[in-house]
């Protein structure tokens, strides 16, 4: 899925991958504050991504990245989808031209908001799959398949953009549960179990900007050496 990110200013595509990439760099390179288990506190440069970071809460995981404000979905645009529950939300009233969003709908009879165009993202494409109960002007509502996807949405206001998905409830490389953000110079993160995943450039223990005990695949491997 490609994700529109501004990067020193310039906008660029980039898929969920890279930016999940970026955000281990970007913990890797944190100079933690405080860390202690399963949460801490450090800092990092202001800019260059303004906000950027990945969240998983059991089955529903997700990323967020700066964004232009202005552009193809508009200012404000948001869509998810929860079991067979779907709700969307556009400003400008019907969204981008080719998002799936229509100006107004009634028992999935709609006008308006699209161009006909048929390259369309997996959020477009579960608009136009969606059975619209209503929707006028800015938002809306319908239902769809109760799976494939149980979770899956996204969020766009102004520069801040948002995605989540369903996902493996307990994944060995990230763990359960875990956020791993960044606002401005501000780094948090809270992680389960401690220390997060093997390769995520989470510390388990971290204070002053020296790492005590990273935690990570390479430790593990070291340990095993020293001992044989």
């Amino acid at each position: 899925m490609a994700f529109n990110t501004v990067v020193n200013g310039v906008v660029i595509e980039q898929n969920e991958d890279q930016i999940k990439n970026q955000t281990k760099e970007l913990m890797s390179n944190t100079c933690w504050l405080s860390y202690c288990l399963c949460c801490g506190t450090g800092c990092s440069n202001c800019c260059d991504p303004l906000f950027l970071g990945t969240f998983k809460f059991l089955c529903c995981e997700g990323l967020f990245a700066t964004a232009p404000c202005y552009g193809d979905e508009g200012c404000f645009h948001t869509l998810s989808k929860c079991c067979c529950l779907v709700n969307v939300g556009t400003f400008p009233p019907g969204g981008g031209a080719n998002d799936g969003v229509p100006c107004f709908a009634c028992c999935n009879i709609r006008c308006g908001g699209e161009d006909g165009q048929e390259s369309i993202s997996k959020y477009g494409q579960l608009v136009r799959d969606t059975f619209l109960c209503s929707h006028c002007l800015c938002c809306g509502c319908g239902c769809s398949s109760p799976a494939d996807p149980l979770f899956l949405g996204t969020l766009k206001c102004c520069c801040f953009k948002t995605h989540f998905s369903t996902s493996p409830a307990c994944d060995e490389a990230t763990g359960c549960c875990y956020t791993q953000s960044k606002c401005c110079c501000c780094i948090t993160a809270v992680t389960l179990p401690p220390g997060g995943g093997k390769n995520d450039g989470i510390p388990v223990l971290a204070c002053c900007g020296v790492t005590i005990w990273s935690g990570e695949a390479g430790d593990v491997d070291s340990d095993e050496e020293a001992r044989s």
